[in-house]
């Protein structure tokens, strides 16, 4: 195991280790934007593709796999970034048979793994030999911890070991003791049992105000997937949003393929500072979804 300077950071050691410019990177259709940010960076090509209410597809990983040379699988298995997904273990077994039967590496990027009590193994559990497992703790204890984990097969750790010397020479080692000593003493244990709390407690708000509402999320998650009924579109959505004090994000900014954006938006429940500001925002999402773009909200 390497400690990095966050997930970010042990996206870009495994990534610059595994592939190169132009090589294809698999992932889902809508994605952790900064894994698309760090492929334009290195000039990799990220192919998205399909989900279903279950997680990534193993049909359309089979048929991408087949198709094509891709270098790795990169996926979010639990609580996926932005449709609040938590993939069956049964569905994990499946696209580690895929890979594995191909010979594709998998990144697992699990930084929200750490919220739901009671969640199936790890998808690199069922791959390890070619898996690498990347965790963090600015999700899961303070966002000034800027601490990663990457958990690697043995035939790549001097490799990767280079690319974080290459990039950071050493990760803090003041902020690493830290977080190493709130593991040690209980900490971090409960200030994980207070966020899973607070974060639970938010969903119950966001599903009483929005439960007419099409709303993809699970109730240990940061975030939920909110489908946009017709005729409204993430872009415009967004924009009255904001016009009404509420940022959410639109499906643009998860999109691999920009000619395929889905009509929803991620909301995020975690930056209100009260329950009280909490139900004032998702509250007038009600009501924008209650209107409709042509009852008074102009559409540049």
């Amino acid at each position: 195991m390497l400690v990095c300077a966050g997930s970010q950071h042990a996206l870009m050691t495994i990534f610059t280790t595994l592939v190169g410019p132009g090589d294809t990177v698999l992932c889902e259709s809508v994605t952790y934007p900064g894994m698309r940010t760090l492929a334009a960076l290195l000039r990799i090509h990220l192919q998205g593709l399909p989900l279903d209410e279950h997680g990534l597809r193993p049909d359309a990983l089979e048929a991408a796999c087949r198709k094509g040379a891709p270098r790795a699988l990169y996926c979010v298995p639990t609580l996926q970034n932005p449709t609040a997904t938590i993939m069956p273990e049964a569905r994990r077994k499946e696209i580690a048979g895929i890979a594995r039967g191909h010979g594709i590496p998998i990144v697992e990027d699990d930084v929200h793994g750490f919220l739901p009590e009671s969640r199936p193994r790890p998808l690199s559990a069922f791959a390890p030999e070619s898996s690498f497992y990347v965790n963090s703790t600015s999700k899961s204890l303070a966002p000034g911890l800027r601490i990663g984990y990457l958990l690697s097969p043995a035939a790549h750790v001097s490799r990767l070991a280079s690319a974080v010397g290459s990039t950071v020479w050493m990760v803090a080692p003041l902020m690493a003791e830290i977080v190493s000593t709130w593991i040690r003493e209980g900490r971090a244990e409960a200030v994980l049992a207070e966020k899973r709390s607070e974060a639970a407690a938010r969903q119950s708000l966001a599903l009483r105000i929005l439960g007419g509402a099409r709303v993809d999320s699970d109730r240990s998650g940061y975030h939920f997937w909110l489908g946009l009924p017709e005729p409204w579109r993430s872009e415009t959505f967004v924009a009255e949003a904001r016009r009404r004090g509420v940022a959410v994000t639109p499906a643009e900014a998860f999109a691999v393929d920009r000619e395929a954006v889905p009509a929803a938006v991620r909301v995020c429940l975690g930056p209100a500072r009260s329950h009280a500001d909490l139900e004032r925002g998702l509250s007038a999402l009600a009501d924008m979804l209650a209107a409709s773009p042509e009852s008074g909200i102009s559409i540049v």
